[in-house]
């Protein structure tokens, strides 16, 4: 996501920009080997953003000018992002011009700059969205969820949260063979786990309230899915609400992992 606020601009210095400018071969407008069309696709590809936007020419139409204006005005995480995906273009080109050796030299100082930038802000984590089970679909869904958290783009991500969540629940009612209908709405089939685990015995007093809240929550989930994300043509969520929500989703799957892994798993 791009700031709108000054004082949450990223923390790069000029001395960084320098050191940037040089190692990404910027210095007479160009960036690395990208053509206007091969930046254009990479920034798409990586990250969805369109650099081609009005509000990257504001210091200039050249690639370097958009890249250190994206650099100035995106998130720190997003822009780290960006860095990494880049180092591996840098690393590619001085390779194929025979000067790895002088690549190797220069990451050390690269990757401190982006050690630093995402050390600025919290990120989301979604290490609880994981494969559960062999399935191409499925590797997709989370791979397109972890690209938008990444990016520091939560509220796009919260659509494919919400089938990741579906596809989960299901799984965990046929672990536990549970029967359920296709057509079962997420906070039934949340509340089918919640009173299962709770008829087995796993879970405290407050845990078990703790769950039952989640169940509520998956439900309004329901609404934001269908009405503020991109399953329809709906106009989304801002970052720190989504963010929020993502989180909150996040928090219910990572407490249902460690459920499954200390009674389940042994």
């Amino acid at each position: 996501m791009l700031n709108d606020d000054p004082q949450k601009l990223t923390s790069l210095t000029k001395s960084d920009i320098r050191f940037l400018d040089k190692v990404l071969l910027m210095r007479e407008g160009y960036v690395l080997d990208f053509s206007n069309k091969t930046f254009a696709e990479f920034f798409e590809d990586e990250v969805r953003i369109d650099i081609d936007h009005e509000r990257f020419f504001v210091s200039g139409s050249s690639k370097a000018n958009r890249l250190r204006t994206f650099l100035r005005l995106s998130e720190s995480r997003l822009a780290a992002l960006v860095l990494k995906k880049l180092w591996d273009c840098l690393y590619a080109l001085y390779t194929a011009r025979g000067r790895a050796q002088e690549a190797s030299e220069f990451k050390p100082e690269y990757f401190k700059i982006i050690s630093k930038l995402e050390g600025d802000s919290p990120q989301s984590h979604s290490d609880a969205v994981e494969l559960f089970s062999p399935n191409e679909t499925l590797s997709e869904l989370v791979l397109s969820i972890d690209r938008d958290i990444q990016a520091g783009n939560p509220s796009p991500a919260l659509d494919r949260l919400h089938t990741y969540c579906m596809k989960k629940y299901a799984h965990l009612l046929d672990r536990h063979n549970v029967p359920y209908s296709k057509d079962e709405p997420l906070h039934s089939r949340a509340g089918k786990y919640v009173k299962h685990l709770r008829d087995s015995g796993f879970l405290g007093e407050m845990s078990m309230q703790i769950m039952k809240n989640t169940t509520a929550v998956f439900e309004k989930f329901n609404s934001v899915r269908n009405n503020q994300s991109l399953a329809h043509d709906n106009e989304i969520l801002k970052q720190n609400e989504g963010q929020f929500i993502f989180e909150s989703v996040v928090s219910a799957l990572r407490f249902v992992k460690s459920i499954e892994k200390s009674h389940f798993e042994n």
